[in-house]
């Protein structure tokens, strides 16, 4: 039953219209567009669901295209605003970001068929794992766990304080210059420093989502977690050696 449940939650991401937009908050946090199959690029989790080599170089394949289609669908969207009005530039943005999210989306759909069960079913796992507790916010993710409307509200507030909730996008143009201004001035060991804090902070919220759940909770939570899976530092060099190709 859980393994039907998974499989379920991961092909949601092709629905459109008003539950498409629901979706986009189901991605991994952090996870650009066309989440799942930047997952499946990186050569630890390769190995953890064990691809064949021809599974390996469909992901690469599709990875570059992706690349390509989100670059062209970006130009596009960049050119076409130089014939808009300065009032609906922004809603025109929005509107080219949403196609990029379903170029994205449609992307994860197509390689998703081409794993097995099990391979689906890790890789949801791992997927939730990468999340962590803020994957709750998911409705799929809190149905299944059986939050109720309080515990859902709180770890909405939570996660609104680090703006983990996909708040930042929100940020004002002025907010996002100063953030990102400050950051680029900042030395390497300020910024080391600034890492750390921040994941400082990610651990804190985790643990307070985390003490949310009643013991029931969190057993169904961790059962769909399945077993751990550690991504090992050496994949980020093995990913930008075996992987170059896919953003040429």
């Amino acid at each position: 039953m859980t393994r039907d449940w998974m499989i379920c939650l991961v092909f949601s991401v092709a629905v459109v219209g008003a539950a498409h937009a629901e979706e986009q908050a189901a991605r991994p946090i952090g996870a650009e567009v066309g989440g799942y199959l930047r997952i499946l690029g990186i050569v630890t989790v390769q190995e953890e669901l064990n691809l064949d080599r021809n599974q390996v170089q469909i992901v690469r394949t599709a990875r570059k295209q992706l690349t390509k289609r989100k670059r062209s669908e970006f130009v596009k969207v960049y050119r076409s605003l130089s014939d808009v009005k300065p009032e609906k530039r922004n809603e025109k943005l929005q509107q080219g970001m949403q196609q990029l999210a379903k170029i994205g989306d449609d992307a994860d759909v197509e390689i998703l068929k081409k794993l097995s069960a099990p391979q689906l079913e890790r890789l949801v796992q791992i997927s939730l794992q990468m999340t962590g507790p803020p994957a709750l916010i998911r409705k799929k993710v809190s149905d299944f766990v059986g939050l109720t409307g309080m515990q859902e509200e709180s770890v909405k507030q939570i996660l609104a304080r680090t703006r983990r909730g996909g708040n930042a996008k929100q940020l004002s143009k002025e907010e996002r210059a100063k953030r990102f201004g400050k950051y680029a001035k900042l030395t390497d060991a300020e910024r080391a420093k600034f890492a750390a804090d921040q994941r400082a902070e990610r651990e804190e919220d985790d643990a307070e989502i985390l003490d949310l759940l009643t013991s029931q909770q969190l057993q169904k939570w961790n059962t769909l977690l399945g077993k751990k899976f550690e991504v090992v530092e050496r994949s980020v060099v093995a990913d930008a050696k075996r992987n170059e190709d896919d953003f040429e």
